[in-house]
Parts: C-alpha cells; sequence; structure tokens
C-alpha cells in the first residue's frame, strides 16, 4: 500500500511540473493591443473597431479571452475613443477609434 501511494504521489509531482512549466506568461492588454496594431496594415488600423472585433484578437489572463470591461481601461489608458454610430451602417452600435 505504502508503495503504491509513493507511486502516485511521484506521478503528480510529475504532472504538476509539466503544467506549471507549460502555462504561457500573460502579457497585459495594453501591451497586446499594441502589438495587434502594428501588426496591421494602416487601412486596418484607421477602422472603426467594435468591442467582439477586439476581444477576439486579444488573450485572457485566467480564460481564453479578456473580459470586455478590462478591454475596455485599457483602450481608454491608450487614448482609444469610444462612440455610438447612428447610421444605417453602424444601426447604433458602439465602436472605438485609435488615436
Amino acid at each position: 500500500m505504502l508503495a503504491y501511494m509513493e507511486q502516485l504521489r511521484k506521478r503528480s509531482d510529475v504532472i504538476n511540473t509539466t503544467t506549471i512549466s507549460t502555462k504561457k506568461k500573460f502579457t497585459s492588454l495594453e501591451t497586446q493591443i499594441q502589438q495587434l496594431m502594428a501588426s496591421l496594415p494602416e487601412n486596418m488600423r484607421k477602422r472603426d473597431w467594435s468591442m467582439s472585433d477586439l476581444i477576439v484578437r486579444l488573450n485572457g489572463r485566467f480564460l481564453d479571452r479578456p473580459h470586455a470591461q478590462q478591454v475596455g481601461t485599457a483602450l481608454r489608458q491608450l487614448g482609444w475613443v469610444q462612440f455610438l454610430d447612428y447610421s444605417s451602417t453602424g444601426r447604433g452600435g458602439r465602436f472605438w477609434q485609435h488615436p
């Protein structure tokens, strides 16, 4: 019984060390947004961005995608401006403009 417990303990130690080493390091949302904009061509950079467009392209700290509130805070810190588009194409949606 003790040998079996020791074997399980060793196996769990191996699993724990591999999961710790495979975790990606989180980069801040501000940095991710700046890198995203730097990687895009000029015409894509200057277009109006919806929150869902941005969230799909960013990584979260704990989940795959960041929360919209965190993305909005990061965008405001970077000088982005939020506005409502009441035109027929915008249909009253909220958009963000790159400074």
